[in-house]
């Protein structure tokens, strides 16, 4: 074959990538707000949508008085606009359904008093506005895909952000998603990925991975009145990890969690709480069926078809769910509640809980199947468990710039995917050095962290076209530009960030002590870059942590005061004192006593040597139940 079809096929291939990438992604909480709109005597609107769901708003140009609303509601499509006059409401007389994952074109616009809706160039309506000409004033901004806080008396809040995909959105003639760049003060683009995600398309058997610290879904509700079963099959190696929170009315809750890689399942009522542990190990990165279940006044955990059982208090009142079903995580609104709960896979102490890493299934809630189709928000998942093995979720990788010539280096081309390709350091535009950050903290990448090999300085890209665009996030932490005035992570940045010292990594405070993101090079240069530097495999990068020794944290759980009857002994247990260290096992922790007790009210002994007071003891023997109060003449000590 002649060198002319190769190249042929390199561009082919290079458009069928391009091609495939079409289409910006909506997941649930994301939105794209613009702010500093001009008044205009214009209103145009186009927009091309897919999405399952029935409900979800569209677009929203919000002013102190007119305003224009397209949403989703029971599937169809519904504008509402006020120009001063009063609400007008338009939709197809002929109530076309649009969840259907089909594209769809919608084009709205405003000539002389009327206004006319046209979908998929077929579908019109028209309604007519009094008053005459009118210039619009959207001073709150215009938004795609979600309301992102906005408070406003004609956004009924309980229309959902928009769940799907979105592309040329074109409002006034200013196309709004060309770029996913946020601009402080100007443009805010939160939660949006580029791309039409294959996660929108799973079917209704396909498993779902979680892939990253703060992965999570939202699901519709596990509705609770006293009975209901939850079920679905895990594949993890985690060994701290929340799987999943129902939240109940009146603040109640129920939990399901694994800590030390057993099931924990724990039911809040009526400001108290009750826990059910498994005795079967779960984080071996194999498969495990579980089932949860409200059974009259019983709780039952069953995990491979061995369950455990407890009786729930009496005198509290059944447990009714409201609000949807988190399953491997949570949103950072609910990580600040969920902290009061004092569960071990969401410490108080940490900015945020632990999510799950790895694969679940065929979940079901009352026998009725839960996939991602019926999703209301998702955060870092992904379709489909690629792995037999979890452990391959996470490979060893190595960086271009310590790698001999003669040897393959490998690529994570999405969770759990590995694929081995031949990349010559003297062939690489790229030169790559890791970078270590302390843990819990944040550092910064520079230039010497990322630089353009000196061998292609003669290319004279400018700073500003050299594109670095995320493939896989970092798994225990993320990336973030600190001209955005809040946290959000980066999806993309240029070398011209690079180099103005803008790019940080951002560390979740884990044990892990190693981290990596992929990411793809591009230029935006019409200078046509070297045949043998137009591939398509993702580039690693490496982060070392410096782990740091955290503090044991103590958790008394009747606070300062503990009830024990007069002149008796009381037998303290992990239940009473609660205590964790992330980097130490707890067997290996001790307890010391500070101040002294009154010989006359009592002190503390150990079984194994009783009438001697202690000053000091273990967490082995808390646990073993060796530790008592004993109490002798005076009501308090």
């Amino acid at each position: 074959m002649r060198v002319l079809g190769a190249s042929r096929l390199v561009l082919i291939a290079a458009c069928l990538r391009l091609c495939g990438a079409l289409g910006v992604s909506f997941y649930g909480e994301s939105y794209v707000e613009l702010n500093n709109i001009e008044v205009s005597s214009e209103l145009s609107l186009q927009l091309k949508f897919q999405t399952s769901k029935p409900q979800g708003l569209l677009f929203l140009a919000a002013g102190k008085n007119d305003y224009c609303i397209i949403e989703l509601l029971s599937g169809n499509l519904w504008v509402r606009v006020n120009l001063g006059t009063g609400e007008q409401v338009l939709f197809p007389e002929q109530r076309l359904r649009v969840d259907d994952l089909v594209w769809h074109l919608v084009d709205l616009h405003y000539i002389k008093d009327n206004v006319f809706l046209v979908i998929d160039k077929y579908y019109e309506t028209a309604g007519q506005t009094a008053g005459g000409m009118h210039n619009f004033n959207f001073q709150h901004g215009i938004y795609i895909g979600g309301h992102g806080g906005l408070n406003v008396p004609y956004l009924d809040g309980k229309v959902p952000n928009f769940r799907g995909c979105m592309e040329d959105v074109v409002f006034n003639g200013r196309e709004i998603l060309m770029s996913l760049r946020s601009y402080p003060g100007f443009k805010k683009v939160y939660e949006v990925s580029l791309g039409c995600n294959e996660e929108f398309f799973a079917g209704e058997d396909e498993a779902i991975n979680f892939f990253s610290s703060r992965s999570y879904v939202t699901f519709p509700e596990w509705k609770v009145q006293g009975r209901g079963v939850l079920e679905f099959a895990l594949q993890t190696g985690t060994q701290q990890a929340l799987l999943l929170l129902q939240p109940g009315k009146g603040g109640d809750f129920v939990a399901l969690e694994i800590h030390e890689s057993l099931l924990k399942a724990h039911i809040g009522r009526n400001k108290s709480k009750t826990e059910l542990s498994s005795s079967m190990l779960i984080s071996d990165t194999k498969w495990h069926t579980i089932q949860l279940q409200f059974r009259g006044g019983y709780l039952d955990l069953v995990v491979d078809e061995q369950g455990v059982s407890t009786l729930l208090p009496l005198q509290s009142k059944p447990f009714v769910s409201e609000g949807p079903l988190f399953v491997g995580g949570l949103d950072n609104k609910m990580w600040e509640e969920v902290k009061l709960l004092d569960l071990a896979s969401v410490p108080r102490k940490s900015a945020r809980g632990i999510s799950l890493r790895g694969c679940l299934r065929d979940l079901e809630a009352n026998s009725q199947k839960r996939a991602l189709r019926d999703a209301f928000v998702s955060k870092d998942i992904s379709a489909g468990c690629k792995t037999k093995s979890i452990d391959n979720a996470h490979p060893s990788v190595t960086t271009l710039s310590n790698l001999p010539q003669s040897e393959a280096f490998y690529s994570t081309t999405g969770p759990g995917a590995v694929k081995p390709f031949l990349q010559d350091q003297s062939s690489s535009l790229l030169v790559l050095n890791s970078l270590e950050v302390q843990e819990g903290g944040r550092a910064l990448l520079e230039q010497r962290h990322m630089r353009v090999n000196m061998e292609f300085k003669d290319l004279l890209f400018s700073y500003s076209q050299i594109l670095f665009e995320i493939e896989e996030m970092p798994i225990h932490g993320f990336l973030q530009l600190d001209v955005s005035s809040e946290q959000e992570m980066a999806k993309a940045f240029t070398m011209l960030d690079l180099w103005q010292g803008k790019v940080w990594y951002v560390h979740d405070g884990s044990e892990e002590t190693m981290d990596y993101f992929t990411f793809f090079f591009s230029s935006s240069s019409k200078k046509e870059m070297p045949f043998y530097l137009q591939d398509h495999n993702p580039y690693v990068f490496n982060i070392y942590v410096i782990p740091v020794n955290d503090p044991p944290y103590l958790n008394l759980l009747e606070g300062n005061m503990h009830h024990v009857f007069e002149n008796s002994k009381e037998r303290l247990t992990p239940n009473i004192i609660q205590v964790s260290d992330p980097d130490t096992d707890s067997l290996s922790l001790s307890f010391s006593i500070l101040g002294n007790f009154s010989s006359d009210a009592g002190f503390l002994e150990n079984a194994n040597e009783p009438g001697r007071a202690i000053n000091g003891f273990t967490h082995t023997d808390l646990r073993d139940g060796n530790i008592l109060y004993v109490h002798q003449r005076l009501r308090t000590s």
